[in-house]
């Protein structure tokens, strides 16, 4: 799927960062594009990454430069879903639930990876599952904060 994404990132060892993208996401070939608008302190830089978690490379492209870098993936695959392993939260409505077409349905979700031990929750629409918010902590990313 496409879509925009505002993401936040919280890392120990570094003040918070943001970004503004457009997102190209396929889950089943582990593959994710982020045409990205970063802040980094007073300094604005317009990048186009492509992450392909299938193969642990990464390729950065600085669009002012036109630079492009590789170099190995350090981060691991997020997923923006239902994980096979959450557990159910809840669901609601948001928008007004008396005017049809006017509101969505939402899915609550949360749970641990298995692999490092990482929370996360999120929230999807239902029944198409498009992605609204989704949450992820672990001690090697920090908390990372995604909203659609």
């Amino acid at each position: 799927w496409e879509g925009k994404m505002q993401q936040i990132s919280r890392y120990s060892s570094q003040p918070g960062t943001g970004l503004n993208a457009a997102v190209s996401y396929d889950y089943t070939n582990k593959r994710v594009r982020v045409r990205e608008f970063a802040e980094d302190g007073s300094l604005e830089d317009l990048y186009d990454v492509l992450y392909l978690y299938n193969v642990g490379k990464q390729y950065n492209v600085t669009l002012k430069t036109n630079e492009c870098t590789q170099s190995a993936l350090t981060g691991p695959f997020i997923e923006f879903g239902i994980p096979k392993d959450a557990r159910f939260v809840g669901t609601a409505n948001v928008g007004p639930v008396n005017i049809p077409d006017e509101h969505a349905v939402i899915i609550s979700f949360e749970g641990e990876t298995k692999d490092e031990g990482a929370r996360y929750f999120g929230h999807v629409t239902s029944p198409d599952c498009i992605p609204v918010v989704n949450g992820y902590y672990s001690d090697r990313t920090g908390f990372v904060l995604s909203q659609f």
